[in-house]
């Protein structure tokens, strides 16, 4: 399993410059492990050239050509479903990754019980120092994560009633859980990510409505005990008012309209729960112990 090829996906939308800085540090690594491994980009519908720009420039990288601009979580799904291999790393365009970052997520798999593993992200190289902890439990993944492509599958993927982006990845995660999944942070896989290119793109306001929607949608269809959901959302509605922000008030009209969605989510999932958001919420922050670490 240590030896184990990978697939990469990369997801780009109108990110020809972050794709031009970042995917040689990408092929850097895969030389490193051989030149085995497979590297797919979707372009998510780009108007920039990209995928021109891939089939000149990186002529070893897979292009799967989105025709429209899809949702973050929709795009990758369609990026996981085009690998060929069992362990996929999904990497946002933004990410310069390290030489030796792939074969200690790599290691993990090994576990049946491992969901995912992720790096450890840096702003930049010159912060990109390896910590000397043991790798942690942690709720999800983010956009330097790799996964077991068959549990990912059986999830479904990224959840599309979340949209545009903002709490796909915190959902999966969470979901895998739940299962009996765990997701992981590896220290010693390191890459330096400079974050949410792509989302800045967009008004302030726009975000922090997608943001808090699907924040009350998390907590409405994971989580199994009332209060657990019910609290946060409390919590929600005070902010709105504290911060005199009523255009938020769009998103819980929102929720309301589409509760028989978001109950339909709930008890798909619900039948698969194994470990309840108390369990899952003791193990979160865990360090492995150096006995399993070292079984490595």
């Amino acid at each position: 399993m240590n030896q184990s090829r990978v697939s990469i996906v990369v997801l780009t939308y109108n990110g020809k410059d972050l794709l031009e800085k970042n995917l040689p540090s990408i092929m850097q690594a895969i030389v490193r492990r051989g030149g085995k491994d497979e590297l797919i980009v979707v372009d998510n519908g780009s108007s920039d050239g990209t995928e021109l720009f891939l089939r000149k420039k990186f002529p070893a990288a897979k292009v799967l050509r989105l025709d429209t601009n899809q949702s973050v979580g929709a795009a990758y799904n369609a990026g996981v479903f085009a690998c060929s291999q069992r362990i996929v790393i999904l990497l946002n365009n933004d990410v310069e990754v390290t030489p030796d970052f792939i074969q200690p997520l790599v290691k993990h798999f090994q576990y049946q019980d491992v969901f995912s593993v992720s790096s450890l992200s840096s702003l930049s190289p010159g912060e990109g120092k390896k910590s000397e902890q043991l790798p942690c439990y942690i709720a999800y993944g983010g956009g330097q994560t790799a996964y077991a492509r068959d549990k990912f599958l059986t999830l479904g993927g990224f959840h599309p009633i979340y949209g545009k982006y903002y709490y796909e990845d915190r959902d999966l995660g969470y979901r895998a859980w739940k299962r009996g999944w765990k997701s992981l942070c590896e220290p010693l896989s390191v890459v330096y990510h400079e974050g949410e290119k792509t989302i800045k793109r967009d008004s302030r306001r726009q975000v922090q409505l997608l943001k808090f929607r699907n924040r009350m949608i998390f907590f409405l269809s994971c989580y199994d005990s009332f209060w657990e959901a019910f609290l946060p959302l409390v919590w929600s509605v005070v902010h709105v008012v504290l911060c005199f922000r009523p255009y938020l008030l769009l998103a819980l009209f929102w929720v309301y309209r589409n509760r028989g969605k978001i109950l339909e989510k709930r008890n798909s999932d619900r039948p698969f729960w194994k470990y309840s958001d108390r369990e899952v919420r003791k193990m979160l922050g865990k360090r492995l112990t150096a006995e399993k670490y070292e079984g490595n």
